[in-house]
């Protein structure tokens, strides 16, 4: 099940200002397509910090940023056939960060390049054709 996307600051900003203004709930949910639970959550959340801004969230920080990615792509598909190790050692020798291959594995999957050797194909000819 995919998730949906977050709310923008700015949607949320207008949401409060709908229940500031006097709406209820359930029709600032119909005005922006969520459920009733959520906008409960972002008043509830907007009562106690005063802010609509989502909380910091744990987990690792990126390694990578979004031009790292970029270079990561780049590189790749100038070099089709490079793997992701050789990849790795490539992109630490130009940036001097060290990364996994899991990162470049992920930053290739991010713009759908999946990584593969292409198939040689047998053309027919009368000389390839082996008769028996």
């Amino acid at each position: 099940m995919r998730r949906r996307p977050r709310r923008t600051s700015e949607q949320r900003s207008i949401a409060i200002g709908m229940l500031h203004g006097g709406m209820q709930a359930k029709d600032v949910a119909a005005h922006f397509g969520v459920a009733a639970s959520t906008i409960s959550r972002l008043k509830g959340r907007f009562n106690e910090t005063g802010r609509v801004q989502d909380r910091p969230r744990s987990g690792r920080p990126k390694k990578t940023s979004a031009a790292d990615d970029r270079n990561i792509v780049v590189t790749s598909r100038r070099n089709r056939f490079m793997s992701a190790p050789k990849l790795t050692e490539q992109f630490h020798a130009t940036s001097g960060i060290r990364v996994s291959t899991q990162t470049i594995r992920i930053a290739s999957i991010n713009v759908a390049l999946m990584a593969g050797v292409p198939t040689k194909e047998v053309f027919l000819r009368p000389t390839t054709l082996v008769c028996v």
